[in-house]
């Protein structure tokens, strides 16, 4: 049952019981912070979760572990092992923190916002069944390991012109024929930077 809302970091008093027991499919608006991460993430059973035009906020409710969030950031583990099979990123995202969409298993689609620069270690690690991903053109670092053990990927698709930089092991232990999508006047730019990878 898909379901929309518009919050001011109030997204577990927006609900009823009722529909917390029925919804897998939930649109978010407005603003969210820890506790609405932690309500999305462990009281709903959600398949899709589209959060395209939400804003985090920084805020001291811990949404997993010891962690915070900070303003437009994907935070460490914020979305780790769920059961989700799409996620929409904020679209004023800036990072994606390490671990942020660790060992989700079950997540065939991520859609990464145009303002992020940086997807962390092991970002969407795991992410066994994720079959194609876009890097949008504002992504200049993808730090080690970031789509390490992702078994089904087979297309990435650039949109920069300008390489981004990789860490170590970032598309270790992905299908041997997966192929990358450059811009056609950059192809050269790429190859010549990304001799190893």
């Amino acid at each position: 049952n898909p379901y929309t809302v518009r919050v001011n970091n109030q997204l577990c008093e927006k609900m009823s019981a009722e529909t917390m027991d029925t919804i897998t499919t939930l649109t978010v608006g407005g603003r969210i912070s820890g506790k609405d991460i932690v309500f999305m993430r462990d009281s709903l059973s959600l398949k899709v979760l589209d959060l395209g035009q939400t804003k985090i906020t920084e805020s001291s409710a811990l949404y997993f572990g010891d962690y915070t969030c900070e303003t437009d950031i994907i935070g460490v583990r914020m979305f780790y092992g769920t059961e989700l099979k799409t996620i929409i990123l904020p679209s004023t995202a800036k990072k994606i923190s390490n671990y942020a969409l660790y060992q989700n298993t079950k997540l065939t689609k991520a859609v990464i916002g145009n303002e992020v620069t940086e997807i962390g270690s092991y970002a969407f690690s795991g992410c066994s069944a994720l079959e194609r991903v876009t890097i949008p053109a504002s992504v200049t670092e993808i730090v080690d390991g970031a789509f390490y053990g992702c078994s089904r990927l087979k297309s990435i698709t650039f949109l920069s012109e300008t390489p981004a930089t990789l860490g170590a092991d970032v598309f270790l232990q992905i299908p041997n024929d997966y192929v990358i999508y450059v811009p056609e006047s950059a192809v050269e730019a790429y190859k010549t930077a990304w001799v190893e990878a």
